[in-house]
This record gives structure tokens, C-alpha cells and sequence, in this order.
């Protein structure tokens, strides 16, 4: 059951085999959806007399990690995006479910704090919780980004899938969770996913340039962008984009922040502004500046990757990372 669904068989479709076994028509339309976006453990208890549900899930964004704090004339990295929650999918009889099933809301991963620290590096994320419908079907949270290196780079969470994405390590990139993709290490962008897997974060460049941005992906979340660094000539630069979706063939990102600006937060399609069956956009890295740099955005819900903070000077807090997008559950049933 746990299987990714193709393309081909988008949000709120069944196929014509289960029509046939349930008594409905294919081209019937869902008469009631609910939806589940509180993080943590509740229950799925179907409407009396539903035939068959439709589930999608999507794990919870992985956070990004804080920029470093680095003395004058010395390079200093932003922190790494977190990767995208993964999506999956699939549909159910009443006899399949029963009475009710459990079901798991991931929690949003947590952005790094800002270092306080004099000539310290960034602080790590957290990692997205993972969404689960007991145990018939689950999507996988994204990783955590980095924090900001010293003289070094930070990479971004890979995201999740079929499985959790792995964390970000200092300048290596997490690994993909099955249908996801990697993150970025160092001066790389997190990597395009495959249909419904989230994508990575991007990472921090070690040469302390403008941050990478996060990677694409279709339906599932993305990754959020790195954070601006600081080069060994003083020079601040901008955080990176998030990863990009495509809404009505129009590509939709979230932007970093110039020098000293917060990263944009992601955009959420939970909210009817777009498909139900679309993850949140990852956000953009907070630019760095010598005494004030900006935050990481935090990303959209349903599973965006939260920016990296910039990267500072010594005597000045770096920028924090932002948070990820909390996990979702959608059950559109039939009747």
C-alpha cells in the first residue's frame, strides 16, 4: 500500500476497477473531504455510509539551520534549507478502514537557532515529522539543514518520500528519502525530486557567496534555500530561492532575502489557493550582513523546507533558520 501514485492518476481520481468493486462511477466526484493539519497523533473516522477514500499525505518540512558567526576579513557560510516532505497516495474501502484508523500529522521541523557564539558555526535544524495512516500509507518528513560553516560550507535536509530524507552533515547533503531527493552540499542546490518525493534544501557555499537554492519538485514539497554568506573581502550577499512549483503553468518559488533581509516563507496550497493535492513551497535563506542578517523564511504547509539564516560578523547574533511546513493528511471520500 505504500506506493506512490503516478502522475497519471492525480488528486481526487479513482480508476475504473475500484469504481467497479465499490458500485459507483468512475467519473464520480468526492461528496465530502476531510482534512487533517493539527501535528500529532488523531483518528480517521469515516462518514456513515462512505464506499471508498482517497488518502494524501505529506510529511512535515525539515527545518534549516542558522548562518555562522565569523570574525572580520574570514569567510563565513549561511545556514542549509530543509528539505521538502514527501507525498503519497492511495485509496481505500470502508472495509479496509473499519471503524476508524489512526493517523499521524508530522510535525514541522524546527529552524536553528541563531548563533550567539563569537567565531562559531551555525546551529542545525530539526527534521520534519513523517505522516502515516496507521499502517497503509505513509510519506516521509525532510531532512534538517546545517548550520553555517566557518571557512566551510553547509548543506541542505534530503526529502522525504516513501521514507524520512536524512539530515544534512556539516557540508554533505542528506540523503533522498526514496522518491525524494537529495540535499545540496556546499555551493550545490538541493536536487530536482521525482513525481510527489520532496525535495532537498540547498547548501550554504563555502566560499561565502549568495545562497543555492532549494530543489524542485512535482506535487511533493520543496526544499527551502541557504542562507547568504560572507566572503573573506567582507562582501554580504543574498539567500538563496526556494525550490520551484508549477501552478497553472506558472512557476511559483519563494525568493531570498537581499543582505541583511529575511528569506520569503512558502506559500500554502492547504488554503485553497491552489490544489489540495499540491505540497507547500519551500522558503528562501535570510541574506547575510555584517551586524544584522536576515532569518531564514519559514516554508508553507504540507511539507516545505524551512531557508537558512545568513551568516555575521562577530559581536551580532546570526540570522536564525526558518521552520518547515507541517505535515497533512486529506481524505476525500466517496459514496
Amino acid at each position: 500500500m505504500k506506493r506512490l501514485l503516478s502522475a497519471a492518476l492525480a488528486f481526487a481520481l479513482i480508476s475504473a476497477a475500484q469504481a467497479q468493486v465499490i458500485g459507483i462511477s468512475p467519473a464520480q466526484k468526492p461528496t465530502v473531504v476531510q482534512t487533517f493539519t493539527t501535528p500529532g497523533a488523531t483518528t480517521y473516522t469515516p462518514t456513515p455510509g462512505m464506499k471508498l477514500v482517497c488518502f494524501t499525505l505529506f510529511g512535515a518540512g525539515g527545518g534549516g539551520g542558522s548562518g555562522a558567526r565569523q570574525a572580520a576579513a574570514t569567510i563565513a557560510s549561511g545556514g542549509g534549507g530543509g528539505g521538502g516532505g514527501g507525498r503519497n497516495q492511495d485509496c481505500f474501502t470502508a472495509a479496509q478502514i473499519g471503524v476508524s484508523q489512526a493517523l499521524t500529522i508530522g510535525a514541522p521541523g524546527v529552524g536553528g537557532v541563531a548563533q550567539g557564539a563569537d567565531t562559531t558555526a551555525g546551529n542545525n535544524g530539526t527534521a520534519g515529522g513523517a505522516t502515516s495512516l496507521d499502517a497503509l500509507l505513509f510519506a516521509g518528513g525532510g531532512g534538517y539543514g546545517s548550520g553555517g560553516g566557518l571557512a566551510a560550507g553547509s548543506a541542505g535536509g534530503g526529502g522525504g518520500g516513501l521514507k524520512t530524507g536524512t539530515n544534512a552533515s556539516g557540508a554533505t547533503g542528506g540523503a533522498a528519502g526514496v522518491s525524494g531527493s537529495a540535499g545540496g552540499s556546499a555551493a550545490a542546490g538541493g536536487l530536482a525530486s521525482a513525481i510527489g518525493g520532496g525535495a532537498g534544501g540547498g547548501g550554504g557555499p563555502a566560499a561565502g557567496t549568495v545562497g543555492t537554492l532549494g530543489g524542485t519538485s512535482l506535487f511533493g514539497a520543496t526544499g527551502g534555500g541557504s542562507g547568504g554568506g560572507i566572503t573573506a573581502a567582507n562582501a554580504t550577499s543574498a539567500g538563496g530561492s526556494s525550490g520551484t512549483v508549477y501552478i497553472n503553468g506558472a512557476n511559483v518559488l519563494s525568493a531570498g532575502g537581499a543582505a541583511g533581509v529575511a528569506g520569503t516563507a512558502g506559500t500554502t496550497y492547504a488554503a485553497g489557493i491552489g490544489p489540495l493535492g499540491q505540497g507547500g513551497t519551500g522558503a528562501g535563506g535570510g541574506g547575510s550582513d555584517i551586524t544584522a542578517p536576515g532569518d531564514g523564511g519559514a516554508g508553507g504547509l504540507c511539507g516545505g523546507g524551512g531557508g537558512g539564516g545568513g551568516a555575521v560578523q562577530n559581536g551580532n547574533p546570526s540570522g536564525a533558520g526558518g521552520g518547515g511546513g507541517g505535515g497533512c493528511a486529506f481524505a476525500q471520500e466517496y459514496f
